[in-house]
């Protein structure tokens, strides 16, 4: 698992734990809706974010960190998009102070300087571009990562024998890319909601590749993956933990024919397309 991978899903947890503190006592939250909620608002929290970062410099998201009034801009904008009946001011400032408590702006600044500094991270049989220099000459080689160390890998160069190499000369094969990155548009394959950020999930997690790849499982096929909200991506990964969703539901159609995601499926989809939470809705599918 990657530093961003980690450091989203602390602040999605995060999240989750406040909207759960402040809904204990509403019977008309669901647990399923209280996730979906709580990944729209790290959606929201994170495009605001990126829309003041626009030059992508450490100075610009230490500002957004300071932003103290940037939790309530964005729980008041839920409150008036979605007609929350439930979230009254006082429980909005409730939930804006639980959320400073829970540290969960400077969550979301750490994430976006992770986003921003992207140190790829590198595992055993992925293959790479290294680059060598010779005096004043630089040359690239494209090679197999053999093991990895804390600032240098051990690789095997094409043609060549097996090499030490630091870190900081290697590259990721740009035709070896995933390319998992978010910021696509069209449906999830899972809601069928349209948004304007989906996710890539890979079939099989990434964080066991390693292990498969020993059982001579290929790249291409561990790098299948599928498009979804990011809303759907949480429930995915909160329902089952990688191992099982390696070993068990590795295929869209073995996740959809999950109980409690068919359960969240037909939840997700009758909300509002892209990040709005519409708890009018909600209340109108209990009557």
């Amino acid at each position: 698992m990657s530093d961003c991978e980690f450091i989203e899903r602390e602040l999605l947890r995060c999240v989750t734990e406040c909207f759960s503190a402040v809904s204990s006592s509403s019977e008309d939250v669901s647990e399923d809706e209280i996730a979906f909620l709580a990944s729209s608002f790290v959606e929201l929290l994170l495009d605001k974010m990126n829309e003041s970062g626009e030059n992508e410099n450490e100075s610009e998201s230490k500002r957004i960190g300071q932003d103290e009034g940037l939790l309530m801009d964005i729980l008041e904008e839920m409150k008036a998009e979605c007609g929350i009946e439930a979230f009254t001011q006082d429980v909005l400032f409730t939930l804006h102070t639980t959320m400073e408590h829970k540290l969960v702006l400077e969550t979301a600044t750490k994430l976006f300087k992770a986003r921003i500094i992207v140190e790829p991270s590198f595992e055993e049989n992925q293959r790479v571009i290294v680059t060598l220099t010779e005096g004043t000459e630089e040359f690239y080689l494209p090679g197999t990562i053999v093991e990895v160390m804390a600032t240098s890998a051990m690789v095997q160069l094409d043609g060549f024998h097996v090499r030490e190499i630091p870190l900081t000369h290697i590259g990721v094969d740009p035709d070896e890319s995933s390319h998992d990155e978010e910021d696509q548009e069209g449906a999830c394959e899972m809601c069928k909601r349209t948004t304007k950020r989906l996710t890539r999930h890979h079939l099989v997690p990434r964080e066991t590749h390693s292990d498969y790849r020993k059982k001579g499982f290929t790249r291409e096929f561990l790098n299948t993956t599928t498009s979804i909200c990011r809303q759907c991506h949480s429930m995915v990964h909160r329902v089952e933990s990688n191992d099982t969703l390696a070993q068990k539901f590795n295929t869209i159609e073995k996740i959809m024919g999950h109980p409690k995601i068919q359960a969240w499926v037909v939840y997700a989809s009758k909300q509002k397309k892209g990040t709005k939470w519409d708890h009018k809705v909600m209340l109108a599918q209990r009557k």
